[in-house]
């Protein structure tokens, strides 16, 4: 299956360094919109080449992966002349079942995907709408590939998606406190990101044990995570999450 990407960015970079780490060895065509970066990527592995428009990626490609933003969707798929033989996969958030079906017309296979940026190190689900066993199996090479039933349940998961920068943001002002508190940067680093990897591991690892209980589990009754975790409610930190979301939620459907 060969693969066209345009659009090469983070997302798509993240794809292609998947795929290699999982020995891919079919032809993968980039487009030229980031010449710099696409030409580090081709330049690093052999079955990688990059066209010299994103017309071109079309022509030598069955299956093209959308990776460009949201402002500029409409006018790059509008300059491109899809064929039924294509197998379109949107990768972009806000470009809808239907809207995609106007963009590609006449692509006759459509699908929208959501990896996250760690599948370049085989890490991740990537969700996928509708169902397509070949994309799964592509998608399997990079951590794990999650079907989902309707396009709402992509919609509100991509949401989900979207919390990685605010997990960071906690982490970085976790990480100044510290820092002001005179414990060395790169201890402050090294300790943090431990700590994310055995919180998530063991939610990872208890897949039948919900979130609500997590929360119950790692708070001691009196202790200092319950402290700090109620000190967060009772000040709106929590309940702003949802509100967020649902201006995320918003955006997507809009």
């Amino acid at each position: 299956m060969s693969l066209g990407f345009v659009g090469t960015g983070t997302i798509s970079a993240a794809m292609v360094r998947g795929l290699q780490r999982a020995n891919y060895d079919q032809p993968i065509v980039l487009s030229p919109r980031n010449a710099e970066l696409a030409a580090e990527l081709a330049a690093a592995y052999a079955v990688i080449s990059v066209a010299a428009s994103n017309q071109e990626v079309l022509d030598q490609c069955d299956t093209i992966f959308i990776a460009v933003t949201p402002q500029v969707v409409a006018e790059v798929m509008g300059e491109l002349r899809f064929e039924p033989r294509h197998r379109v996969v949107s990768l972009v958030a806000t470009v809808s079942m239907r809207r995609l079906s106007e963009l590609a017309a006449p692509a006759g296979r459509l699908r929208r995907a959501v990896p996250p940026p760690f599948v370049a190190t085989g890490q991740g689900g990537t969700l996928l709408y509708p169902a397509d066993p070949e994309l799964a199996a592509l998608f399997g090479l990079l951590g794990k590939a999650i079907t989902v039933a309707s396009e709402d349940d992509i919609d509100v998961l991509t949401v989900a998606s979207a919390t990685m920068s605010s997990y960071f943001a906690t982490m970085a002002t976790i990480d100044r406190w510290l820092f002001d508190k005179g414990i060395a940067a790169e201890q402050s680093r090294a300790y943090l990101a431990q700590l994310g990897v055995g919180l998530a591991a063991s939610a990872a690892e208890t897949p039948k044990v919900s979130y609500a209980q997590l929360v119950r589990d790692f708070a001691t009754p009196g202790g200092l995570n319950e402290q700090l975790r109620q000190h967060l409610d009772k000040s709106g930190a929590l309940n702003s999450y949802a509100t967020g979301l649902a201006a995320l939620l918003a955006r997507i459907k809009g």
